[in-house]
């Protein structure tokens, strides 16, 4: 048997009354996740489409 280890617990816990005390609440954070990740994709589909309009606009002045 391992001897169990309060001090983690007791961190998880203030990290948790931090949290709470902040307002952040579960749903709040999953919500800044999944914003996150779709800034990412919005960011990626408008970078390939200027990349597409850059290839066709500019190629032709190019030449």
């Amino acid at each position: 048997m391992q001897p169990i280890d309060f001090s983690s617990k007791i961190n998880f816990l203030s990290l948790l009354e931090c949290y709470l005390l902040l307002g952040i609440t579960y749903r709040d954070l999953h919500d800044l996740v999944s914003l996150k990740h779709v800034q990412m994709r919005l960011h990626e589909l408008v970078g390939r489409q200027n990349g597409l309009i850059k290839k066709y606009f500019f190629l032709p002045s190019v030449l």
